[in-house]
């Protein structure tokens, strides 16, 4: 059930250097604070946040850039034409940011989803544990024990695809990490 693709440099130095000044210039981050459904508080992102596309009937609604609509053109293209209209950016400012253990599945990302990750900046790691119920996680904590963790070191312009059943039995995690230095994550979706 685990179908990850990682592409090592897939962005050489210079355009993982464009894509991060792209995004330093254009993006607006803020923090998502919600409630959260399984804890009952109040919650809000360990980490900064920008979100384009997607589908105009929701809102807040706003669309893909023409900045950023080449760099979904080429994703695409790596992933053998997905078609992507909804990118999530991050940014993990220093090592305190976070982005606990969750999956992407989500019925709005359809059945078996292709979720492409751009790292750009500082390494980071990408953890992810297999699941025995993804979501709720029920009485247990939901995670299968008798299989090992998977991490993946992602750096400046590595590109991770998770495709597939991933979604149905892996969560995924970027965790802290002492002295880490900012790093912008673009997560390419397709909304239904």
């Amino acid at each position: 059930g685990l179908h990850v693709d990682l592409h090592r440099s897939w962005l050489g130095p210079a355009d993982a250097s464009r894509w991060w000044r792209e995004c330093a210039e254009h993006v607006r981050w803020y923090r998502v604070k919600y409630k959260s459904a399984r804890f009952k508080n109040d919650c809000e992102t360990p980490c900064w946040t920008a979100f384009f596309g997607g589908l105009p009937q929701f809102v807040p609604y706003e669309p893909v850039p023409d900045w950023l609509q080449p760099l979904v053109t080429q994703v695409s293209q790596q992933c053998g034409g997905a078609p992507f209209n909804a990118m999530l950016v991050r940014l993990y400012f220093d090592g305190a940011d976070e982005i606990a253990y969750h999956t992407d599945g989500r019925t709005f990302l359809g059945d078996t989803p292709t979720i492409a990750s751009l790292s750009l900046g500082a390494t980071a790691q990408f953890q992810m544990r297999r699941m025995t119920n993804v979501w709720p996680c029920g009485e247990d904590d939901g995670v299968d024990h008798s299989t090992p963790r998977r991490d993946f070191s992602v750096s400046n312009g590595d590109l991770l695809v998770m495709r597939g059943d991933t979604q149905k039995h892996w969560h995924h995690r970027v965790p802290k990490a002492r002295a880490r230095r900012p790093r912008i994550n673009i997560n390419f979706r397709y909304i239904i």
